[in-house]
């Protein structure tokens, strides 16, 4: 008589399957999630954005124009720090980020010309917020 063979593992293709299988979901999964990441930024980025617009507009209204002509930035380091301010004297409202976000190194720019005319232009410029990448995504709002 057989005695029947007690089987105490998985063979070789069944190891081979499963792995062949969580490669194909990770080869999926991967670029959905980065992304989702780089989405994530660029959608705070143009929210950050919308602010600007709000607080210009907002100046505007409170003074007859757009502020002086001029450049001004709001810029911080990689730490977290602020290296250079001039928007937050202007636009005392202007908040770059919650205080619980990812300490990060990124430059906002307002360029403002020809104010108080009938051309007066303001331009607003975010560089340094980074994509899944690593490289810088630029944002201008005019």
């Amino acid at each position: 008589m057989y005695k029947k063979k007690c089987s105490k593992g998985f063979t070789l293709v069944e190891i081979l399957i499963v792995v062949a299988i969580l490669g194909i979901i990770a080869a999926i999964a991967i670029p959905q999630y980065n992304n989702y990441i780089s989405n994530t930024k660029q959608k705070a980025a143009n929210n950050s954005l919308e602010q600007f617009s709000i607080l210009l507009e907002t100046y505007r209204a409170e003074n007859g124009s757009f502020p002086s002509d001029g450049n001004y930035t709001y810029e911080e380091n990689g730490s977290g720090s602020i290296t250079t301010d001039t928007i937050s004297p202007t636009f005392p409202d202007f908040v770059p980020r919650s205080p619980s976000a990812q300490k990060t190194s990124f430059h906002y720019n307002v360029e403002v010309t020809n104010s108080a005319t009938i051309n007066e232009n303001a331009a607003v410029t975010v560089t340094g917020v980074g994509d899944h990448a690593g490289k810088n995504a630029s944002f201008t709002f005019e």
